[in-house]
């Protein structure tokens, strides 16, 4: 069974339809992101150290949800249910704001853009209205 078959699995069991494993190299890394995340008071990672982690894990799965009241639950589960198939370096990082919840790191802590990300994967990506945080995660896999 491929780590896409194995992702998809795990994420159709937590109620989410929407995955696709993609190379490391391939989320948008910008130095941008890390500057909005130290002007909000938090200490990011710096653009090399994150590429640095990122390519340790090599993929990563993209996750879109639907239920943003219920998101945070099937990312945990999915990271959960990963790691009891094997993957026990599997880590997600959510769509939220900074500082929000300490034991999920957000997309900003790996200056992560998301949004430019989702974008060469998803071509009709519905962005949220400001101050509103789609229901999008990203789960680090080795």
């Amino acid at each position: 069974m491929s780590v896409q078959d194995i992702v998809a699995e795990v994420a159709r069991k937590n109620g989410v339809d929407e995955v696709m494993v993609i190379s490391t190299s391939k989320l948008e890394v910008k130095e941008w992101v890390g500057e909005r995340c130290r002007w909000l008071k938090a200490e990011p990672l710096s653009t090399a150290q994150a590429r640095i982690v990122l390519r340790e894990y090599g993929e990563c799965a993209l996750v879109v949800g639907k239920d943003a009241l219920k998101f945070r639950e099937q990312l945990q589960a999915i990271e959960h249910d990963l790691r009891k198939k094997g993957h026990y370096k599997a880590w997600a990082i959510i769509n939220e704001p900074l500082g929000q919840h300490s034991l999920m790191p957000c997309h900003e802590f790996f200056c992560i853009d998301i949004i430019a990300t989702l974008r060469r994967y998803k071509k009709n990506l519905q962005l949220p209205e400001p101050g509103d945080y789609a229901p999008w995660g990203i789960i680090l896999i080795e």
